[in-house]
């Protein structure tokens, strides 16, 4: 596979949800370090909070755990962490708790 080329929306997701300090080229540095030593997978692994895209691969380096690089077309369109999924997973979750934890109200057209 040739090198992808990052986009700017994934510098712009690095810095969000990996390192907030890194300025740009140092997030487009990380990046690339990120897609040297990266494998390929078809698939998100479990802990990536996203759905499976058809022509997205998603890309995983061991020196650096908890990263994900999605690459569709040659380009690296995004990134997401280990912990940010963990955080969306949470509030997801509290949502959900919330919804099903509200009092059902009645509604009667008599009375309206």
């Amino acid at each position: 596979m040739a090198t992808p080329f990052i986009t700017s929306h994934a510098i712009a997701r690095y810095q969000e949800r990996v390192d907030p300090a890194a300025p740009p080229a140092v997030a487009l540095r990380a990046i690339s370090e990120i897609l040297d030593g990266a494998r390929s997978r078809s698939r998100p692994r479990r802990w990536t909070a996203v759905e499976v895209r058809p022509g997205c691969r998603y890309l995983y380096s061991a020196a650096h755990p908890g990263i994900c690089l999605v690459v569709r077309d040659g380009a690296v369109l995004t990134v997401f962490s280990r912990r940010a999924c963990r955080v969306w997973r949470a509030r997801l979750s509290s949502v959900l708790d919330a919804s099903t934890s509200m009092p059902k109200h009645e509604f009667s057209m008599e009375a309206a």
